[in-house]
This record gives C-alpha cells, sequence and structure tokens, in this order.
C-alpha cells in the first residue's frame, strides 16, 4: 500500500466520521465521550490527520456504524457521461491513431488555453 491510498483512506475515514456525527448531531466533544476519547483526536481523525488506534477507530466504526467496506475499497467514481462517450470514441482505435489524438488534443487544449488567458487581459 502507498502512501497515497492510505492518505486517501485516512481522509475517507474522517469524512465519514464526520458524516455520521453530524447526522446523530453530536459534537466532536460528546462523540470523544462516549467512545472515551478526547475531542483533539475526533478532530484529527476528522481531517484525516494523525493515526488514531486500532481500538478507537473500532469504537468509531461501531458507535457510528460506518461499513468498514467503504473504507477500505471504496466504490471507483464512474465517470461523467462526457468523458464516458469521449472513451468510447477512442474504443479500438489504433496506437498509432490514438497517439495523433492524444497530439491533436494537447494542441486544442493549449490553443484554449490561450484564448482562454488573451481574453482575461
Amino acid at each position: 500500500m502507498n502512501n497515497d491510498s492510505f492518505s486517501d483512506m485516512q481522509i475517507r475515514f474522517g469524512q465519514l466520521v464526520k458524516e455520521k456525527r453530524i447526522k446523530l448531531g453530536l459534537s466532536q466533544a460528546r462523540l470523544a465521550e462516549i467512545i472515551f476519547s478526547n475531542k483533539r483526536s475526533i478532530l484529527d481523525i476528522e481531517l484525516g490527520r494523525g493515526n488514531p488506534t486500532l481500538e478507537t477507530v473500532y469504537k468509531l466504526i461501531t458507535f457510528l456504524k460506518i461499513n468498514s467496506h467503504s473504507i477500505f475499497y471504496p466504490e471507483p467514481v464512474p465517470p461523467s457521461e462526457e468523458v464516458a462517450d469521449f472513451m468510447h470514441m477512442l474504443e479500438g482505435r489504433s496506437e498509432k491513431e490514438l497517439h495523433m489524438l492524444k497530439h491533436i488534443c494537447h494542441l486544442v487544449l493549449d490553443f484554449a488555453d490561450d484564448v482562454t488567458h488573451t481574453s482575461a487581459v
């Protein structure tokens, strides 16, 4: 497991803790009392910082009824309809065609950036 995925997991866990805590109408201090922790630990967890003990993680998951699968195995975000349509257009193209299309996309995007910056001035 690389550091990025661990950091993502910490952030995901913190977001879930905060979401569930708020849904229950609990303050950070009250949640800390319930699980025998402290407010600062709850704040750090919600911000995706720190390194809570397995005991603390277990207490939070159990009390807040967080599905641990959603922390360790999150659902991939499906692409937007526009992205899916674009990807569909690229299916079945040769490597040569894909290389050429990539180059064209870069040119078009660079041109669009130039136009945007020029019109903003």
